[in-house]
């Protein structure tokens, strides 16, 4: 049996390859010796680079660059491994993540971090840029990028080119289930999000999906028309939002465990 594993990240709290592992953890309980196929996906925010290089065997460059409000910050972008594309995510540089709550400002944050990222790729003769513009901590359009450096820009969906990149019709095919997900499943998911993308793929072949999200908010059962079969959050009670976030790792192992004990139980009830 072959399951793939294709969630994005859950924000804050874990990796989009953290949340493969975490999952098929909880899974191979159950069913230890199916096929699992992990590929930790993206729509274009964070995770982008990382499933970027792992797709294409590339590798990340670190460097430091002005974050968002200002300050310096540790910073990275990803060359694919052909070595003629960079990969920049927005979230790098110019993330909300890079600041705390209470100093969060839209207004006064800068995209221009993002630019330096930009620039330094251009400086070492790459130039085919893919730019992911999701998790960023600034509204300022862009206009601290081009401070930095000006580029001519097409516009792409970020799951479209993620998906392309790690191949994953060839890996859904003749699978027995697909298993995605993000910190988040709700209305908004029908806009173009990973568990979206990763679902019309997955029709493709007529491959059931199920989606696993740390909260399930209003509307989740918009999704089910765009291919997600089956909805579940990994909290099992209330909690602080600090509590939840560090234990999200065991949650996500836990629920899947358990999905994958509710799907053995359902192939032994006979009609």
């Amino acid at each position: 049996m072959k399951i793939v594993i294709a969630p994005d990240s859950f924000k804050e709290s874990l990796s989009a390859e953290k949340c493969c592992q975490a999952i098929k953890a909880g899974f191979s309980t159950i069913f230890p010796d199916a096929h699992y196929i992990c590929l930790p996906i993206a729509d274009g925010g964070e995770g982008t680079v990382e499933a970027m290089v792992a797709a294409t065997d590339g590798n990340i460059v670190k460097l430091e660059v002005c974050g968002p409000m200002g300050e310096k910050v540790n910073a990275f972008y990803g060359i694919t491994g052909d070595g003629k594309t960079a990969v920049i995510e927005m979230a790098a540089a110019s993330g909300l993540m890079l600041v705390v709550p209470e100093k969060r400002n839209p207004l006064l944050a800068s995209s221009f971090g993002t630019g330096e990222l930009i620039l330094h790729a251009l400086d070492n003769g790459i130039r085919h840029i893919i730019l992911g513009i999701g998790g960023s901590a600034t509204v300022d359009g862009g206009m601290g990028i081009a401070a930095a450096v000006f580029l001519n820009a097409d516009i792409k969906p970020g799951i479209e080119i993620v998906l392309n990149a790690v191949n994953l019709a060839q890996a859904v095919q003749g699978a027995a289930l697909v298993i995605t997900g993000e910190g988040r499943i709700d209305s908004q998911t029908a806009g173009g999000k990973a568990p979206l993308g990763v679902a019309s793929v997955a029709k493709q072949f007529n491959v059931p999906v199920i989606g696993i999200a740390g909260v399930l908010g209003d509307g989740v059962e918009v999704v089910h028309q765009y291919g997600i079969d089956a909805v579940f959050s990994i909290l099992p009670r209330l909690a602080p939002l600090a509590e939840v976030l560090a234990s999200g790792e065991t949650n996500l192992f836990n629920s899947a465990r358990n999905i994958a004990c509710a799907i053995k139980i359902g192939q032994g009830i006979k009609n």
